[in-house]
């Protein structure tokens, strides 16, 4: 699938006016970002020297952190669902006896619920299975449910400092060890946590 940085840029700034902000607002929220930059990657009206050929993934992932949007929506078109984009899909020749890359037509919410690790049903369209995939869905799995134990932990929490005090310590408790069992699965499958040290 090729990205067109023409279209990136315009999702940029449509994203950045829909903020009320100027790009020199939005580029002083992300490290590394000039306004200048910035413009030149909204407009790729620059001269031929000077466009942008290319744009660095950690730059993207800060201007749609810095936007509040998920990086998906700079990259694919959003508000059009059912538009159809070309993928490569990786498919068994029986005839071959092998696999080989095979230009598939799927919808841009195909991409997006891939892109998102929404769920795994794109790879599942294909005979493809890999182990990769595999772990890789069982990790999204396991830090889908840390964020929301961590989320009930923190309200629990939360409705606890009601006054009158109607102390949950119990449920607090149970939430609490919740993040840290899923934790300790999540860690078995090689993700680290901020504190984790190599013994």
């Amino acid at each position: 699938m090729e990205i067109e940085l023409k279209q990136i840029g315009w999702r940029i700034r449509n994203y950045r006016r829909l903020n009320g902000w100027s790009q020199q607002q939005l580029a002083d929220l992300v490290p590394g970002l000039s306004r200048g930059t910035l413009s030149q990657i909204e407009s790729q009206k620059s001269s031929s020297e000077t466009a942008r050929k290319t744009l660095d993934f950690s730059l993207l992932l800060g201007i749609a952190w810095a936007l509040r949007v998920p990086p998906v929506a700079l990259v694919v078109d959003v508000t059009k669902p059912d538009q159809t984009v070309t993928v490569n899909d990786r498919v068994f020749n029986r005839v071959s006896q092998s696999w080989e890359l095979r230009p598939t037509e799927r919808s841009t919410w195909d991409v997006i619920v891939w892109f998102m690790g929404w769920s795994d049903h794109v790879g599942e369209l294909s005979a493809d299975n890999t182990a990769a995939r595999g772990e890789t869905y069982q990790q999204l799995g396991l830090l889908q449910g840390i964020a929301r134990a961590e989320q009930s932990e923190y309200q629990t929490k939360v409705d606890n400092l009601d006054y009158p005090p109607a102390a949950d310590y119990e449920a607090e408790g149970e939430a609490a060890a919740l993040v840290d069992r899923l934790k300790s699965e999540a860690r078995a499958l090689g993700i680290e946590f901020g504190g984790d040290t190599d013994a």
